[in-house]
């Protein structure tokens, strides 16, 4: 006879775990819904050591494992590809079963078993310092100091928002426009990314009324991070903020500035002045920076979209990609997906002098 669990459907299998899981982490997990090509999109906060789990479900699940994106901070790229290979070989062991809980539960016992200490941890060490406090330092005294630490702390992590991030690029003289991204979540298509001069952040909102206006306006709880050159560096996910430095980071837009122009010149430096080929082959060179079509610099007359349907350039395309997306996990979102199904084009762009080609 067959069991309970064989006459569910998949999709009720799915919402009953989703339903559990939802009980379990209770703030700690954000349920998205038919995003995509996904049926649910998992994200889970392990605060205790900083770290983001990320799953994307598809209709499939649990016949076949999610897509896992790990983010973390305080771990090398090389690390983060590590444990994400862990926990997909782990994922394949439990195939057909409610996997979730039991891949979160494994990312914890990699930090345990790697001795990665816990920010609770680090904040204990932080607070018992090796000099003893001196003896004369009355109660009266020292736990007003305690109230104002414990302000401050509190002030640390608050975290700016999208509509502060939007307002220092856009009136802040210093920052190029053209250099920062923004990836939303769209309600039919799920995360996009588009430059921010795209945007019309000004416009209000009840006068769109037509998804397919030529304005593009989303309303601010939508964006999910920033980009400045290829670089996150505000992530509302999981609380990064390079752009004013407001969850503790020590370091602000100007310093991410400051470190990307070093670096370019840094390998602008080491070319040869006679065929300009790079002397050490170790050398990472940035990702070019953004120029869009919005920036004003290019004014194309017409565009040509050619569709790229030849197997042996999707395939080295995919390649390629995953091995960027496993080498250099700091420049893409926790968010960042890579299906298989995958449409490519070459679109032609004519100018009045010249021609710009984009893919």
């Amino acid at each position: 006879m067959a069991s309970s669990n064989d006459n569910k459907s998949t999709s009720d299998c799915q919402k009953d775990e989703i339903s559990s899981l939802s009980d379990h982490f209770k703030e700690k997990i954000r349920i998205l819904s038919s995003i995509g090509q996904f049926s649910y999109i998992l994200k889970i906060r392990a605060d205790q050591y900083d770290v983001s789990l990320t799953l994307q479900l598809d209709e499939s699940y649990p016949s076949k494992i999610p897509e896992i994106i790990i983010t973390a901070p305080r771990l090398t790229p090389d690390q983060v590809s590590l444990v994400q290979q862990l926990l997909q070989s782990y994922s394949k062991t439990l195939l057909n079963h409610p996997m979730v809980l039991s891949i979160y539960s494994r990312l914890l016992q990699w930090f345990a078993e790697n001795n990665i200490q816990t920010l609770e941890t680090s904040a204990t060490n932080n607070n018992n310092p090796s000099t003893p406090r001196s003896p004369t330092h009355s109660a009266s005294t020292t736990a007003p100091i305690t109230t104002q630490n414990s302000t401050e702390t509190n002030k640390k992590s608050s975290m700016k928002t999208a509509e502060d991030v939007i307002s220092r690029i856009e009136w802040d003289v210093r920052l190029d426009k053209r250099y920062f991204r923004v990836g939303y979540i769209d309600r039919f298509l799920g995360l996009q990314e588009k430059a921010f001069n795209d945007f019309d952040f000004k416009v209000d909102l009840s006068t769109v009324s037509d998804r397919h206006s030529t304005i593009l306006a989303i309303p601010k709880h939508r964006i999910q991070y920033f980009k400045y050159n290829n670089e996150i560096i505000w992530d509302k996910e999981t609380r990064t903020d390079l752009m004013f430095g407001s969850t503790g980071s020590q370091e602000t837009i100007y310093d991410v500035i400051e470190r990307h122009d070093n670096l370019m010149e840094s390998n602008h430096a080491i070319l040869t002045p006679n065929d300009d080929t790079v002397e050490n082959g170790e050398v990472s060179f940035p990702l070019p920076r953004y120029l869009t079509l919005t920036d004003g610099t290019y004014k194309p007359n017409y565009y040509l979209s050619i569709p790229i349907t030849d197997s042996m350039i999707l395939a080295h395309y995919i390649s390629y990609r995953d091995h960027l997306l496993s080498t250099y996990p700091s420049y893409f979102s926790a968010r960042t997906n890579s299906p298989d199904n995958i449409h490519l084009h070459m679109t032609i762009l004519t100018f009045l002098r010249g021609i710009f080609i984009s893919d």
